[in-house]
């Protein structure tokens, strides 16, 4: 073979030279060198004996003689043998230098470190002994990500890098966010999948957005067999670089057993599936012609393609569209202006950056880059969090909206009309914020009346030019889109046939919904809050092509990783039910509407800060409390990220 490769690399006109050996580390060269310690953590199982024929079948007949393990037996059997691979085998940076630099392991023999593997941890798994102390994990979680979960133990030849005293990673107050698996340079570090067993076979990749929330993160989906695999951050690098939160890295798992891939009626106090599809269509189609009013419920995490389909569906059966996850507020009136254009890249170009309460993870880590390469970074959350103590300035008072009032007295000079001899000055808070600063919140994570004084606040402070304005996010990846396609908030009503389409009412709200005589429901999970009386299965953003718009108007694209049929299904199951027209069940079509659509330019209306100001001025009502949002996916992902927080 080595020979015939020569042959051909000189009839090709090539240099000859020798091949390349790719350098492998393995732990003995035969098995039977290796330690039976290696793997005394793992309990030992006896093999399952393999059933055969009978010698006089055997004689007599041309079958195969070994018939083969049942499913039972065969997982079983998966489950007990060991497999010793590396996962990073094709990224390893040791390895690659290794071979770059044709370094022979014999040359190296002597005393070797051993250490236990820890993997206690649900997403994280640990291997000391692959770890080459380059102390990149230790900076990422204590200087970016803020736990400080790592450090090193002893030093020189004995020294190792482990959560304090040595404990277990999942006894620690790590995150789970992934970033220190995101730098380590081996194999050291590496993530876990709940669903299937990580490999190190070849994946085949699809870069696309997370779905999980409005930030929307580019992500590499690697998939293996229609699996799942792995999820990491984009190789061609997007806005969040290397970042990702706990969702948008483990969070996916939920698409995974749990799932439903069938309907669901409701019997009683649980859920039956209907294995036969058109009983389901069947009852629908019954249901509806006979329902005088209709209403349709749809969540701003659908996809544009959604949300265009369900409008179509609506208008097609008469039915009024909606939604219940979401609440309006008066910054949706500035959707439309010049001064609504502020993007992920001015958080580059200001001086300063101000957090108003929680947002995502993924934002946490960009602005606190920027911090450390020079801007001045003020939080006013009164939540404890590793975020905010990396702030320059502070503000922990409760509630916001009064720091906030406070810092706004300190720009606004006495009306000298009214000052007499009573007269006290209110509190003030002395911050001097410069002209580029952005102003950064989630509108879910506070109250309409905070976010208000963020934007009186901004339009004495900023001029809303580059590196300065307000940057309102999301928990609902697609938001913007639901506002854009002109979508609106609805009020929970009863009514003779309603459709939740991604929607999860409230129990205030599902008080009133329930009593509705027939609900079908579009959902990627069974919940008992589901007010359904049939639950359809829902594709999730690793299973369906389209598109949504992230907090900064951003095009989001996914990719339909999974390759599944889910949403082309949906579209022929409104064809059998007469709910939409056959030439239009394709999801070309919708892709193409939605591209016709997000192709034309916003219309923006000039307004000026003083402009900002009196629009304000004039706003009559906000909220006094914070939206309060229901979602499966939500309460899943937060369930899955405590199996990794400890229980200290």
């Amino acid at each position: 073979r080595v020979a015939a490769r020569s042959i051909l690399r000189f009839l090709d006109g090539q240099i000859m030279e020798d091949l390349v050996t790719v350098f492998n580390s393995k732990k003995a060269e035969k098995l039977k060198d290796v330690s039976p310690e290696e793997y005394a953590q793992y309990e030992k199982k006896a093999r399952a004996l393999m059933p055969e024929l009978e010698p006089k079948s055997r004689a007599t007949s041309f079958e195969e003689v070994e018939k083969g393990f049942d499913e039972e037996t065969a997982r079983a059997e998966a489950e007990r043998s060991l497999e010793c691979g590396c996962n990073v085998n094709s990224s390893c940076k040791l390895r690659e230098y290794s071979t770059e630099y044709k370094i022979e392991p014999e040359k190296f023999l002597g005393l070797e470190n051993k250490h236990p593997i820890d993997d206690s941890h649900p997403f994280i798994l640990r291997d000391e002994n692959k770890c080459i102390k380059c102390g990149r994990c230790v900076r990422i979680c204590a200087e970016v990500q803020g736990p400080g979960v790592l450090g090193y133990i002893y030093r020189g030849f004995t020294s190792y890098v482990a959560p304090e005293f040595g404990d277990s990673l999942k006894e620690t107050d790590c995150t789970s966010c992934g970033k220190c698996i995101e730098v380590c340079p081996v194999g050291a570090l590496l993530p876990k999948n709940q669903n299937i067993k990580i490999s190190p076979h070849e994946t085949e990749t699809y870069t696309q957005n997370c779905g999980l929330c409005g930030t929307g993160c580019k992500i590499d989906v690697k998939v293996l067999g229609n699996e799942i695999v792995e999820i990491k951050p984009a190789a061609e690098r997007g806005f969040n670089e290397r970042n990702l939160c706990f969702a948008g890295r483990f969070g996916w798992q939920i698409f995974g057993n749990d799932r439903i891939q069938t309907p669901y009626r409701r019997e009683d106090t649980h859920w039956q599936e209907i294995e036969n599809i058109n009983n389901a269509i069947e009852k629908i189609v019954a249901e509806n012609e006979r329902s005088l009013s209709k209403k349709i419920y749809i969540s701003p995490v659908c996809t544009n393609e959604e949300l265009l389909i369900m409008k179509e569906v609506a208008d097609n059966i008469g039915a009024e569209i909606s939604s219940l996850s979401y609440q309006k507020s008066f910054e949706d009136k500035l959707k439309d202006t010049t001064l609504y254009n502020t993007t992920y890249q001015d958080l580059k170009l200001a001086d300063t950056i101000v957090v108003v309460g929680k947002i995502s993870d993924t934002l946490q880590s960009i602005i606190r880059k920027e911090q450390r390469a020079g801007k001045r970074l003020v939080v006013i959350n009164r939540q404890k969090s590793d975020f905010g103590d990396f702030a320059d300035i502070k503000f922990d008072e409760d509630p916001l909206t009064e720091t906030l009032e406070k810092i706004i007295e300190y720009y606004c000079e006495p009306d000298d009309n009214n000052l007499g001899d009573n007269y006290q000055a209110p509190e003030e808070i002395e911050l001097n914020l410069p002209v580029k600063t952005v102003f950064v919140y989630s509108r879910d994570e506070i109250s309409e009346e905070t976010s208000w004084n963020i934007w009186v606040l901004a339009s004495i402070v900023s001029d809303f030019k580059a590196g300065s304005g307000v940057l309102p996010t999301s928990n609902l990846n697609n938001l913007r889109g639901f506002l854009r396609l002109g979508l609106d908030l609805g009020k929970p009503q009863y009514a003779d046939f309603v459709l939740l389409y991604g929607e999860l009412p409230c129990e205030e709200q599902k008080k009133i919904i329930k009593n509705s005589r027939f609900i079908v429901t579009y959902n990627s999970h069974l919940d008992e809050a589901d007010p359904g009386h049939l639950i359809m299965p829902k594709p999730s953003y690793l299973e369906m092509q389209g598109t949504a718009i992230a907090n900064d108007g951003r095009i989001t694209e996914f990719k339909n990783a999974k390759q599944t049929l889910m949403l082309q299904n949906i579209l022929n199951w409104f064809v059998e039910m007469d709910m939409l027209d056959a030439k239009k069940a394709s999801i070309d079509y919708w892709k193409n509407k939605v591209n016709d659509l997000l192709s034309k330019p916003i219309k923006r209306k000039e307004m000026s800060t003083d402009e900002l100001y009196d629009f304000l001025c004039s706003v009559e009502k906000v909220q006094l409390d914070a939206p309060k949002q229901h979602s499966v996916q939500k309460h899943l992902i937060l369930q899955l990220q405590r199996t990794g927080k400890s229980k200290k």
